[in-house]
């Protein structure tokens, strides 16, 4: 089992084991990976990319430890088990982008760390799946030619979605959105 959970930039739990596990993070970029296992991929800086790991402990009070420092190879890529209580945060950069703090959570931790689901009306679920899936320009056309929902209904999915928080203003999707969109969804399209 493998689920990733979006968290606003501002979300308490995400700042708590930021500042537990990376301090001098100062980014608005989270997700909380539910697994039982973590692939470590290594801290070698390799093409401008590379990957941070450090343990925690999930407590009311985040302890962390980092892990001990490999040469890690790709094709030897260790995988290591979370136990109960345990996590491991990956600060990731790719291609020299930042892409933010990824926190691994054994499943049995992770229901009072993830946001409450959303149920949306059909239009708006598809909506915002060509939000999650499609550039900005395809989404409306491949709204119309695969599910039947032209213009006018579109236009007033997007102001629903951005008036309950699941698209920004600018038209951006958000971590509620999506958090929101479901794969059957995502297949219609």
């Amino acid at each position: 089992m493998r689920q990733t959970i979006s968290l606003d930039g501002n979300d308490p739990i995400a700042r708590k084991l930021a500042r537990a596990t990376f301090p001098s993070y100062n980014g608005r970029k989270f997700e909380i990976i539910v697994t039982d296992t973590v692939c470590i991929s290594g801290d070698n800086w390799s093409g401008g990319s590379r990957s941070t790991y450090v343990a925690f402990t999930l407590s009311t009070d985040p302890q962390s430890a980092p892990l001990p420092r490999n040469d890690w190879r790709a094709s030897s890529v260790p995988s290591v088990a979370l136990a109960p209580g345990f996590g491991i945060a990956e600060h990731v950069l790719f291609c020299g982008k930042d892409l933010g703090l990824r926190f691994h959570i054994h499943p049995e931790n992770a229901a009072p760390l993830l946001p409450a689901g959303d149920t949306l009306p059909e239009t708006d679920a598809l909506v915002l799946a060509a939000h999650r899936c499609l550039k900005s320009f395809a989404r409306r056309e491949a709204l119309a030619n695969r599910c039947g929902i032209n213009g006018a209904a579109f236009d007033a999915a997007v102001e629903r979605l951005k008036a309950s928080g699941h698209v920004a203003k600018n038209g951006g999707i958000t971590p509620k959105g999506r958090n929101a969109v479901k794969e059957s969804d995502v297949r219609k399209l």
